[in-house]
């Protein structure tokens, strides 16, 4: 059985749509799979509603503050725990990733969080984006680049 929490917080590389998914790879020795990613900043209040019914997330720190990473696997066994999660503007309105949001986003985060035999474990299951900082990449539209052969 899952619970959905829901945070707020400032948002960093928010990659939650399909064109901008993280490509997975490995880090360290580690093996991460393909998935939808976001870094939420959150203040102690925030977090202690998190911690409440997850009580195994550890929020990493940095000079923003505490953070939490939240993903969600592209493929899933179950279809309805994979893929891109629910993303919608501060009105509500479905975001379909023709504008990307950029760090500094004030965000709302839906986050399933479930037991499985190793403790507690929590999944991305949407975002609502409350104040947009549009994310553009630098030199406006990304171009192809042009190879020498």
């Amino acid at each position: 059985m899952s619970e959905i929490v829901t945070v707020e917080g400032t948002c960093r590389w928010a990659k939650v749509f399909e064109l901008n998914r993280d490509p997975g790879g490995t880090h360290n020795g580690n093996v991460f799979p393909e998935a939808t990613t976001i870094e939420v900043v959150l203040d102690q209040d925030e977090l202690l509603k998190l911690t409440k019914v997850d009580t195994d997330i550890k929020p990493s720190v940095d000079s923003d503050g505490m953070f939490i990473k939240l993903r969600r696997r592209w493929l899933n066994p179950n279809p309805t725990r994979g893929g891109a999660p629910k993303v919608v503007d501060a009105k509500g309105e479905v975001m379909d990733g023709s504008v990307l949001i950029g760090d500094g986003s004030k965000v709302k985060v839906a986050i399933e969080v479930y037991k499985t035999k190793h403790g507690t474990a929590r999944r991305l299951a949407g975002v609502q984006v409350l104040e947009l900082n549009e994310y553009v990449p630098e030199g406006g539209e990304e171009e192809e680049l042009e190879l020498p052969f």
